[in-house]
């Protein structure tokens, strides 16, 4: 056991103690960004397996550790009932949106709201920027890149407000206040990078622009005349992956295995016309070139698994340092995958600052996952945040 900057890291388990502190502390305010900043998003979208690790489907215990007498109540056992973020089934953008909204009013020095950029029918990409800007550390999050996993906004949302809640209520991780933690750490937090998809998969036709609305029907004619789909038209569009172009954002990255245009825009799998030929990966993109991030970690659904590794990743020790600190954990299992143009992939690959990551997928129904696993899922993934800025604090 070794212990830097007050994070003690354990091998082969991980015991995260946030735990209440007297008094209640209050965060120091953080010096306003000035530079214009960019996107993030994206993890593996259904790779090839290579092999697997560790436990599939584990009981999802929640790495909240323990604590010692005195220490105050445990960080698991806040109520966090009245806050702002209220999960719903088919957690909306205009939701989203809203509480991020208020997020930002009720924490102002703890948080800022930038908008990253624009979606393809216009909806503002939204980055939650927890912590000091300024801070030697960033950790990106990143989710529902692909339209039907929208399970992890809500998640996603529920961990930013936490750690703001945490840093407000004094709690501490492993004796070290949230507020201090988030003045050595900054959090990026990109719920949904793909709003257009998502609305699609949530409301079908609804609202959507009628050349978007031409894409679809003609992405599932043709897809139903390939033998691809055999549903409904108002299933097949529950279930689109692609954002409101019919291209597939976990595919549009040059990592070294894009090998180009592969058919036409349809419900999954249509890479683009190119790497980054589209504005939510455009965007993306730029913010990654913008921020040295010290680590990227993707939400996708579903499969309770931990992608980590390609073929053609630069920094591989630090990536599965991190896939082993998830999965002691959640238990999820750990997996390869070749990587076909995914954000991990491009992350990972990169010559000019590879960023290690991983991808975690959530969820046992198949997408979009059923809204009754929402409490498992959170009590499984809502400290996930602290392990990976107790990781990054101490390489």
């Amino acid at each position: 056991m070794r212990k830097i900057h007050s994070v003690r890291i354990f091998a082969g388990a991980v015991a995260l103690a946030l735990t209440l502190s007297a008094p209640a502390g209050t965060l120091t305010a953080f010096a306003d960004e000035t530079r214009q900043e960019t996107a993030i998003s994206g993890p593996s979208s259904d790779p090839s397996l290579i092999n697997g690790q560790g436990t599939a489907n584990g009981p999802g215990a929640s790495a909240s550790g323990n604590t010692s007498a005195g220490a105050g109540t445990n960080y698991d056992e806040i109520d966090y009932s009245g806050g702002i973020v209220h999960p719903v089934d088919k957690y909306s953008y205009s939701q989203m949106e809203k509480e991020l909204k208020a997020l930002a009013a009720a924490y102002p020095k703890t948080m800022q709201l930038k908008e990253i950029g624009k979606s393809y029918e216009g909806r503002s990409l939204w980055c939650a920027v927890i912590g000091n800007p300024n801070a030697p550390k960033k950790i990106l999050f990143q989710g529902a890149m692909h339209a039907r996993e929208y399970m992890s906004v809500p998640i996603m949302m529920k961990q930013a407000e936490s750690l703001l809640q945490g840093a407000k209520a004094g709690a501490a991780y492993n004796g070290t206040k949230v507020s201090v933690l988030l003045n050595q750490v900054c959090f990026y937090f990109i719920p949904m990078i793909n709003p257009d998809g998502v609305t699609i998969s949530q409301s079908g036709e609804e609202g959507a622009t009628d050349e978007v609305k031409q894409i679809l029907r003609t992405a599932y004619q043709q897809d139903k005349a390939n033998g691809k789909t055999s549903a409904s038209y108002e299933n097949y569009l529950k279930t689109w992956k692609a954002n409101a172009r019919g291209v597939d954002l976990n595919n549009n990255w040059d990592s070294g295995n894009w090998v180009g245009n592969n058919g036409y825009p349809r419900a999954m799998g249509y890479r683009g016309t190119a790497p980054l030929s589209e504005p939510e990966s455009k965007a993306l993109a730029e913010l990654t070139r913008q921020v040295n991030f010290s680590a990227a970690i993707s939400y996708h659904n579903m499969g309770d698994v931990i992608y980590w590794d390609t073929e053609i990743n630069r920094v591989r020790t630090a990536s599965k340092e991190m896939a082993d600190l998830i999965n002691a954990s959640t238990h999820y299992a750990l997996m390869n995958s070749r990587g076909y143009g995914g954000f991990k992939d491009w992350m990972q690959s990169r010559s000019d600052n590879p960023v290690p990551g991983i991808t975690i997928e959530i969820g046992k129904s198949t997408a979009p996952v059923n809204f009754s696993e929402f409490d498992t899922l959170w009590k499984e993934n809502r400290v996930v945040p602290g392990l990976i800025a107790g990781y990054v604090l101490s390489h």
